[in-house]
């Protein structure tokens, strides 16, 4: 029997003849034919061993590749959201996201200190928790009318305050917008003189 060529050699002669069978016009880098000319190869048992190692090694690669750009994406992502996040928190309007039973998903550094409340403290409770009963039914009827509509409510109006400094007011703007999913709605309060 005679002597096989080294693994290196044999694996070397397996990727030209892998490269030579890609359809003309494809790149070595042309993953889907480099993988379906490594299958026919991996199908004949001469070639079989070398074509199952070099399919592992782009598999392999495909798999570093995808978890590459993975983390570009992730990171793209993270640093939108530390810009919206930046943006959002420059605003001297306090913006709350809300879905329709007033509850706080998300809330700006203006909003916090409108409601003389940390901001964590405020996520998960109900915006109508901060407002006088009459203005909580206000507040209410208008999150159920701009949730039902996609769209922001009727004009500006007023909101009575209650905290823990004493009452105060608030002036709801028209921005109650709902968001893309329809489970929450966003809303702008700003404070009003007193």
């Amino acid at each position: 029997m005679p002597a096989r060529p080294p693994a290196s050699a044999r694996t070397a002669a397996l990727r030209g003849r892998a490269a030579a069978r890609l359809p003309s016009g494809a790149s070595a880098r042309d993953a889907s034919g480099a993988l379906q000319v490594l299958y026919e190869l991996a199908s004949s048992p001469d070639t079989a061993p070398d074509a199952l190692a070099l399919l592992h090694e782009l598999q392999v690669h495909q798999v570093e590749l995808q978890a590459e750009e993975l983390r570009q994406s992730h990171a793209e992502l993270e640093a939108a959201l530390q810009r919206q996040t930046r943006l959002l928190d420059g605003v001297p309007a306090g913006c709350f996201a809300v879905d329709r039973d007033s509850v706080v998903h998300q809330v700006n550094l203006a909003g916090a200190a409108l409601l003389q409340c940390d901001r964590e403290a405020l996520l998960g409770q109900p915006l109508c928790r901060f407002l006088a009963p009459a203005s909580a039914a206000a507040l209410l009827s208008r999150l159920a009318q701009a949730g039902a509509a996609r769209g922001g409510g009727p004009g500006p109006h007023e909101l009575d305050l209650v905290l823990a400094g004493g009452a105060g007011r608030a002036r709801l703007h028209a921005a109650l917008r709902a968001e893309a999913d329809g489970g929450r709605l966003m809303l702008a309060l700003m404070p009003c003189g007193r």
